[in-house]
């Protein structure tokens, strides 16, 4: 019976060991999700760009401006087609394409702070437009009130003669 216990042990051990080195992922297969990962945070930076790319486009079209229409347009392109030479890397071999992402040197943190860049530039160009549209408002309040002035001016000069 000793002997039955301290081989049954033995085993558990050893499975034991074993099963702890399996769940460990080998080097390999960390640099595979780290390329994946890298890739999936190029893909989201490169969404972003697009974004904020179109809003600027946005921004140029009310009031006018022929110059900033262009640019905004060439970014809009030049971002699609970065998004677009990805995913034929990706359709043609995806773990190549995500080891090129990762070898390009763009960890997933660099790439989250350029999607934040992008993200925030959005969002500044949004508060422009929305501080334009508030002060137009505010202009055409001012008109308003400024013509009922004028309105009531009038009309009691009327009721006086």
């Amino acid at each position: 019976a000793l002997y039955s216990l301290d081989a049954f042990f033995r085993n558990a051990a050893e499975k034991k060991t074993a099963g702890a080195q399996q769940e460990e992922p080998s080097p390999p297969a960390v640099a595979t999700v780290a390329a994946a990962d890298s890739l999936l945070a190029n893909l989201f930076a490169g969404v972003s760009a697009v974004k904020a790319a179109y809003t600027q486009l946005k921004l140029a079209q009310f009031p006018y401006d022929a110059e900033a229409i262009q640019s905004a347009d060439a970014a809009v392109v030049a971002e699609l087609t970065k998004l677009s030479d990805t995913k034929r890397r990706f359709l043609k071999d995806p773990t190549g394409a995500a080891r090129e992402a990762a070898a390009a040197g763009n960890t997933a943190l660099s790439t989250h702070a350029e999607e934040q860049r992008h993200l925030l530039k959005t969002y500044q160009i949004t508060a422009r437009k929305l501080e334009a549209e508030l002060r137009a408002k505010d202009a055409e309040l001012d008109r308003a009130k400024g013509s009922l002035d004028a309105d009531n001016i009038s009309s009691s000069f009327l009721f006086c003669v």
